[in-house]
């Protein structure tokens, strides 16, 4: 293999030389010389690739010894952990949805490994999903998971490089919410049927979510402690994944004790 004509700093122990139309760096790790393929003919490209590289070093990784998995590899091992963290099952739908976009982008893109799944691949994907009429929330949730896999793929050693480095997630401003006014709250609970006036009553006096009423068990309410406890279930569990205690107002309390009486459920 011909030696290289010529070599170019990248950072402060670390240099870039061009064989072919690939680029290649060079750099000293435990007194050993270190040249390997940057994987890119784009000579900014190979520079961000370097400097990432000597972060690499400064933090004590051993970017030769690890193997750049491929984007279908990340993604795969992305799910199976997420799984056995055991997030909700709506996360993990959104987590599949948004990850088989990825590999769909990746694969038009002509991209095969982590290390590609960088700020021009993120840009492309941004502007695909704009012209998709995406909302800005909506794109902004998916970039995010994709900064998650690169950073998991990194902290799996699955890929030797921080791809994404840098690359900054502007959050949208939150647009404002419609909301019922107390006046139009008390309208709906006092013309929903006579069932379904508990379960009105809980979402109204205490401001939780639907489903949180919908999974609610008499072993949840605590009428001397003056408390519901919103936790999971056998085959349910709050959004945020955690047990937390609401208040019980006395109305909401008065409300569940006639419905105690009648030896009836919430709904």
């Amino acid at each position: 293999m011909s030696e290289p004509k010529e070599f170019l700093p990248a950072g402060e122990r670390i240099s870039i030389f061009l064989r072919g139309r690939t680029w290649y760096c060079n750099y000293q790790h435990n007194g050993r010389q270190v040249r390997r393929s940057l994987s890119t003919t784009n000579k900014k490209e190979a520079i961000l690739r370097a400097q990432r590289i000597e972060t690499d070093l400064s933090r004590g990784a051993i970017p030769n010894q690890i193997r750049i998995a491929t984007i279908g590899e990340v993604c795969d091992a992305f799910l199976r952990s997420a799984e056995v963290e055991g997030r909700a099952a709506k996360t993990l739908t959104k987590y599949r949805h948004v990850v088989e976009q990825i590999k769909a982008h990746a694969e038009k893109q002509k991209k095969s490994n982590d290390s590609q799944l960088n700020a021009e691949f993120a840009d492309t994907w941004r502007e695909a999903l704009r012209k998709k009429s995406q909302a800005p929330k909506t794109i902004y949730g998916k970039l995010v998971i994709l900064r998650s896999l690169t950073l998991f793929a990194l902290r799996r050693c699955l890929s030797d490089v921080d791809s994404l480095i840098g690359y900054r997630l502007k959050k949208p401003k939150p647009r404002p919410q419609p909301c019922w006014s107390p006046g139009e709250a008390e309208r709906i609970l006092q013309s929903a049927p006579a069932a379904f006036q508990p379960y009105f009553s809980f979402l109204r006096e205490t401001d939780c979510r639907a489903g949180e009423g919908k999974f609610l068990t008499w072993d949840d309410v605590d009428f001397s402690g003056e408390a519901i406890f919103i936790r999971p279930k056998d085959d349910w569990r709050p959004k945020s994944g955690d047990q937390r205690k609401v208040p019980l107002t006395e109305r909401l309390a008065a409300v569940l004790r006639c419905r105690v009486a009648t030896d009836a459920g919430f709904s």
